[in-house]
């Protein structure tokens, strides 16, 4: 019997409990990691939607010699309500406010309603 190897019964309990005790810590701590990655990819979508209004800005001023207006800039975009290609769906708004802002969010990716962001996109004085 001395010649035989292999764990004994504490040995593979111990190294249970030690699995365990990581698995408890590494669980949340991977569920915080997801939501902090949905929020800063619903931002970049943000960022996006501010750099497009920017160039119907850009487009629209050098075509008219005047400052638009956060309508026509809307407009000249289309009023998208959904930017990118499936997967990569973003269900967006773009809502003028006043004359000289715009109110952007995206409310989901795809079915996914946990991705969730707003910005505000204002006129360049």
């Amino acid at each position: 019997m001395r010649n035989e190897k292999g764990f004994t019964l504490i040995e593979i309990i111990a190294v249970l409990v030690i699995l365990g005790i990581l698995a408890a810590v590494a669980v949340p701590k991977y569920v915080d990691i997801q939501e902090e990655a949905k929020m800063a990819a619903a931002k970049g979508q943000i960022a996006e939607m501010k750099s497009s209004a920017n160039l119907a800005y850009a487009k629209l001023y050098l075509k008219n010699a005047a400052q638009p207006t956060a309508g026509e800039i809307i407009t000249e975009l289309g009023s998208p309500t959904e930017l990118g290609t499936a997967p990569d769906n973003w269900a967006v708004s773009f809502t003028a406010s006043g004359t000289s802002s715009i109110l952007l969010a995206v409310t989901k990716r795809g079915d996914d309603e946990d991705y969730a962001a707003t910005g505000t996109w204002s006129r360049p004085q």
